[in-house]
């Protein structure tokens, strides 16, 4: 059966780096929680701005074994400057919020509901 359900999913974090994997400018890393399903998910700062986009989880297992430490919420997002660029490359709009309050994660999950939807691929 599925382990998660298929409903939407808010959790809060930081970011904790300006560059992605092997010094990346278009990602940042960050400590919010990252599942399976979570790549392609919208990453919203506290004003409900697009800052990213979910890409990765650092893969604990090969990091432990390669400096015998097991490291703790290490994940990754491309940067929206990098989705904007994507974006207009593709001949496809986007555009700047102008939303500029604090928002609680009950309203940003509000917010996610209306702008995200599960894409689900099958083999």
């Amino acid at each position: 059966g599925d382990f998660f359900s298929d409903t939407i999913k808010v959790t809060r974090g930081i970011v904790s780096a300006n560059r992605g994997m092997g010094d990346d400018t278009g990602q940042f890393q960050m400590d919010a929680a990252v599942q399976a399903g979570s790549s392609g998910g919208p990453i919203y700062d506290e004003n409900a701005n697009i800052v990213g986009v979910v890409v990765a989880q650092l893969d604990k297992a090969k990091v432990a074994r390669a400096i015998g430490s097991m490291p703790e919420n290490v994940n990754f997002g491309i940067k929206a400057s990098t989705v904007r660029q994507f974006l207009t490359s593709s001949g496809l709009p986007s555009k700047w919020s102008e939303r500029s309050e604090g928002m609680s994660t009950k309203q940003l999950a509000k917010i996610a509901e209306k702008q995200t939807l599960m894409v689900v691929c099958h083999r």
